[in-house]
């Protein structure tokens, strides 16, 4: 009988707002972005509607890692599967979560395995922001941005300093999940130079919920070492340069405290990532044509354990000999050259984006016991071009579109979108936007293990 009366007061609250409410929550969103045009942009003026979670938010929200920062973004959800080993997949608009792509500093050098567990490693405090883009209109970034597109940039160091941080969760009554960051950067006062160097160290034991001694979430240790740093050669130039290593276990299952290939069920983890950007930029002419030349590379190194321990000796002898164990090593890289063209006269702005980038990748995978393998090498040629053309002040209009060179499909596959952009005033504004993307061919999906475990 209450509800009519209440949703009217808010509404009638909100309507009535102060000014300076108001004026602040148009200056959030004035914050400059990158994901939807490959190029700096005011949040506002983005044809591309692009969600940014910041640091600040981040750690209001009291997030570890990225995993749990995106789980308050709309039309996001952060899917844990799998009891044993709680692998998380990131599902945008629905979709499963090899339609969604992961980019690190805009590069998409997280691999299909990384993925797996990827977004619990990146800790908080390496993070600057995350960009997020819902739907195909950020297909300039290649296969399996059909879903959507999260860009995680971590941060560049802009003072001086060291940080301590430490948080301490309790799961349930008795189950405690540690996370303690140590963080120091460099800038001198003429700021052409600057080095941050970051260190994670997360502990978190098994969590019971029914003392039924099989996990429901697994027992996790991990460490993560991040240095940033930038150089300006020049008035015109920079140079970015950012390494990351990130090292977890993870063992799900059977509480027993034994080896996993002697308990009922269990999933055990090694797995070792590292990861570097590489990016130099140059002003031919400042603020009218700049070039980008950029590379990325990852190596993903893991030892793992799936297993359910049969229940006769006859086979319980063919499952320890040999033991079912496996190896898995990814490797990734990425090179790219970017060309950004400005020109302003009578008809408005227009800003030309012309690149190509290569990408290569390497995904070995195998359990002898269980006779699998999965050994795959693939590599990519994209081409993109983009016009983003400011008709006038209300008006923005952005067209694109990426061809690509699969060594696995046939014929090269064209992916065109489309976007347009009308402020109807300070504080309305209307986005229409059309893409199209495709899944390249990939042999390792994050559900292989129930065919093998099974």
């Amino acid at each position: 009988m209450i509800r009519g009366p209440v949703i009217f007061f808010l509404f009638i609250w909100c309507w009535n707002l102060p000014g300076q409410r108001i004026q602040d929550s148009i200056d959030r969103v004035e914050e400059v972005v990158i994901t939807g045009t490959k190029t700096a942009k005011r949040e506002t003026e983005s044809p591309v509607l692009v969600n940014v979670i910041s640091n600040k938010t981040l750690n209001q929200l009291n997030t570890c890692n990225v995993a749990d920062g995106a789980r308050f973004q709309p039309g996001l959800r952060v899917e844990s599967n799998c009891q044993t080993c709680n692998y998380t997949q990131l599902r945008i608009n629905g979709l499963m979560g090899g339609y969604s792509q992961v980019l690190i500093n805009g590069r998409p050098i997280f691999s299909p395995i990384t993925g797996l567990y990827g977004l619990e490693q990146i800790p908080t405090e390496q993070i600057s922001r995350m960009e997020v883009i819902r739907g195909g209109g950020s297909s300039l970034y290649g296969s399996s941005a059909i879903g959507g597109t999260v860009n995680i940039l971590l941060k560049d160091p802009n003072k001086k300093g060291v940080d301590v941080t430490n948080r301490t969760q309790v799961i349930g009554s008795n189950t405690f999940d540690h996370s303690t960051n140590i963080g120091a950067q460099w800038v001198p006062e003429n700021k052409n130079w600057g080095v941050g160097l970051i260190g994670n160290i997360r502990q978190r034991d098994y969590y019971d919920a029914n003392r039924d001694q099989f996990s429901e979430l697994p027992r996790l240790e991990q460490y993560a070492i991040g240095l940033s740093s930038f150089w300006k050669p020049s008035d015109r130039s920079r140079i970015n340069l950012n390494v990351s290593t990130l090292n977890e276990y993870r063992h799900g299952g059977d509480m027993l405290f034994i080896p996993g290939e002697v308990s009922r069920q269990s999933e055990e983890r090694y797995q070792d990532v590292c990861m570097a950007t590489l990016d130099y930029r140059y002003a031919i002419r400042p603020e009218k044509s700049v070039i980008s030349i950029y590379s990325a590379s990852q190596i993903t190194n893991r030892r793992h354990f799936t297993g359910v321990r049969p229940d006769s000796l006859s086979e319980l002898i063919r499952y320890l000999d040999p033991l079912p164990r496996g190896n898995s090593l990814v490797r990734s890289s990425q090179v790219g050259t970017q060309w950004d063209l400005k020109n302003s006269g009578k008809l408005g702005t227009h800003t030309l984006t012309l690149g190509t980038e290569f990408l290569w990748e390497d995904v070995y995978d195998e359990i002898k016991a269980y006779r699998y393998l999965i050994d795959q090498t693939s590599r990519n040629c994209g081409i993109f071009l983009q016009s983003d053309w400011t008709i006038k002040p209300s008006w923005m209009l952005l067209t694109g579109t990426r061809l690509d060179f699969h060594n696995f499909m046939s014929r090269p596959r064209l992916s065109p979108r489309i976007a347009l952009l009308h402020k109807h005033s300070r504080n309305s504004q209307f986005r229409l936007s059309y893409g199209t993307g495709f899944r390249a061919p990939q042999a390792f999906d994050t559900d292989m293990h129930i065919a093998f475990a099974g």
